[in-house]
């Protein structure tokens, strides 16, 4: 299933991609050890919190139903310092995961990278700086943000300044920057294990 979407969406590297289901399958009668230790590490969010769907089974024999929803997640980071710039799709994706791994702390940093990561987002999502706007206060600091820095004082006018600096790049650039950066930290692409 996980080739079929990614063939679908262009993506070449399907082999790097997973489903995750969000919601409850535990209504499924399963009877192997496998299944058994998956449905217990979901139930007790061992691992990386994520409820990856196994590649080889059908949708029905993992008891997906049309109510739960599935994401195509990237799994395996092995190509990220290839990533194509050209290729959007793909770009969109790993950023897109890669900034939700940032703001909700599963992908430590320092404070100067933070603050970096929230530049970038903000130019991914406002545009260009304009002073006139983007002034401390305009951003909902949780939006991007790790809760570990979201209370730092003046860290807004931090960003802003950061923010500022980036007025040569566009979205893509912005966004590919993003992904490196997340790329050259010492925990990207890990998962621990309780």
């Amino acid at each position: 299933v996980t080739e079929s979407v990614c063939n679908k969406l262009g993506l070449s590297n399907h082999e790097e991609f997973s489903l995750t289901v969000n919601g409850n399958n535990d209504n499924c009668a399963t009877h192997s050890l496998e299944d058994k230790l998956d449905k217990l590490r979901r139930r007790y969010q061992l691992g990386d919190k994520v409820n990856w769907l196994v590649t080889h089974k059908t949708l029905k024999e993992q008891c997906v139903s049309g109510s739960m929803v599935v994401t195509l997640k990237k799994r395996f980071f092995f190509t990220d310092q290839k990533l194509d710039r050209s290729d959007f799709i793909q770009l969109n994706l790993t950023y897109e995961q890669s900034r939700n791994a940032i703001i909700d702390g599963t992908n430590p940093c320092t404070k100067e990278e933070a603050i970096s990561f929230a530049a970038l987002q903000c130019h991914i999502q406002y545009g260009q700086f304009d002073s006139s706007k983007h002034t401390p206060g305009f951003l909902t600091l949780t939006d991007v943000l790790s809760k570990e820095y979201s209370s730092v004082e003046y860290i807004e006018a931090l960003i802003c300044n950061e923010y500022q600096k980036l007025w040569e790049i566009d979205k893509f650039d912005a966004q590919y920057k993003y992904v490196q950066l997340c790329c050259s930290l010492p925990r990207h692409g890990t998962t621990f294990f309780l």
